[in-house]
């Protein structure tokens, strides 16, 4: 006959539980410590003859505080949502959120540039070089520091170390936050605010940014064929001017002309050349609407054409300021024009043509760059 053990155990608020008949454990299950004989709970650990249900040793005869690490440790199901999810209750530090924020607004102050500012604007491309050249330098400087922090902290860092391994630096500074947390908020700050001004606002002119400024020299074949002729001057003990009309060019660039258009030579592709400026001629208000050319060919200085210059009207009038300021009588070669402004031969200009006579002379000629005055040494 299977028995039944009825008993009844106290709660932690001293009322007495509900336990049913069928609940109760048998004889058997009592004996072989799986079930407690007062409540009729599983014991999980045989060793500790322990109920979880209400906590009845029966070892010793008394009720036992059972830790709840231990519960959890022997049943998962009964552990709390937070034990089973321990980055639930997790929170970004302060710093943390500080870098967020700081990214976050350059990139929308970027985002704002892009649409409100219309493109193929001065102002857009101001706003851009502005953002990267101040981002950049943010960024510089926050790094310069961070690599300061890490030769004072660890040493054998040499100096080629903040181009060539630039990361050592900043893991130092990511390693101490808080500390020092605005070294990373300023420099990652900046370089995100470079990037933007690359990737986003756009309208950079790289060309101008590429270009130094650095004005190649005038080719050195120009310059001695100037020198020749004026030496040329000297030792016949005459005026530049009377060298001029004694020894000038005799080609014809309008008959050189009306050969070439007899033929279709093959399409060439534009080609430079540095010459010097005759002459030039202006309109009614002042303005250079032609200059004319003197080039190198063969060690010889000869007129080689005109060009017009397009040019602004305010470096318009600031040519014809320079121009004028080195005047003189005579074209310093025969020039196949009888009215214009002459004037030394030491100013030198980039011309680029589409082709080059026989004889020198260059066509479909367009001003490219004012090189500016030269010094031309004489006996």
């Amino acid at each position: 006959m299977n028995e039944k053990i009825t008993g009844v155990c106290l709660t932690e608020d001293g009322s007495v539980p509900t336990v049913t008949e069928e609940q109760l454990p048998s004889r058997a299950e009592v004996e072989n410590g799986s079930c407690c004989e007062k409540c009729g709970g599983p014991i999980v650990c045989h060793a500790s003859l322990a109920s979880r249900r209400c906590s009845w040793c029966a070892s010793i005869g008394a009720d036992v505080e059972i830790d709840p690490n231990w519960e959890v440790a022997t049943d998962p199901e009964l552990a709390p949502a937070a034990t089973q999810n321990p980055l639930s209750g997790a929170k970004l530090p302060t710093w943390a959120w500080t870098l967020i924020g700081c990214v976050s607004g350059v990139i929308i102050e970027s985002l704002a540039a892009r649409l409100l500012i219309p493109a193929d604007s001065a102002i857009r491309t101001y706003w851009s070089v502005t953002q990267l050249f101040t981002g950049f330098a943010i960024f510089s400087v926050c790094h310069s520091v961070a690599f300061a922090l890490l030769m004072k902290t660890e040493g054998g860092t040499n100096l080629t170390d903040i181009l060539l391994h630039p990361l050592l630096s900043w893991s130092l500074v990511l390693r101490e936050l808080p500390r020092r947390q605005w070294v990373c908020h300023l420099g990652f700050g900046g370089l995100t605010a470079a990037a933007m001004a690359i990737l986003v606002v756009g309208e950079l002119p790289y060309e101008r940014l590429l270009d130094w400024g650095a004005k190649p020299p005038p080719k050195t074949s120009l310059i001695g064929a100037v020198m020749s002729r004026t030496q040329e001057a000297t030792d016949d003990k005459k005026t530049l001017e009377e060298t001029v009309a004694d020894r000038a060019s005799t080609q014809n660039l309008d008959k050189d002309e009306k050969k070439r258009k007899k033929q279709k030579p093959a399409p060439q592709p534009r080609q430079t050349d540095d010459c010097i400026v005759l002459g030039y001629q202006t309109t009614s208000d002042g303005l250079i609407h032609s200059i004319h050319l003197g080039g190198e060919n063969y060690g010889k200085l000869i007129y080689v054409g005109k060009v017009s210059p397009d040019l602004s009207v305010k470096k318009n009038r600031e040519l014809a300021q320079q121009l004028s300021e080195i005047t003189a009588r005579r074209p310093f070669v025969k020039v196949p024009v009888k009215e214009a402004h002459w004037v030394s031969p030491n100013f030198v200009c980039r011309v680029s043509f589409k082709r080059k006579g026989k004889q020198g002379g260059l066509y479909g000629t367009k001003l490219e760059e004012l090189v500016g005055p030269v010094e031309l040494k004489t006996k």
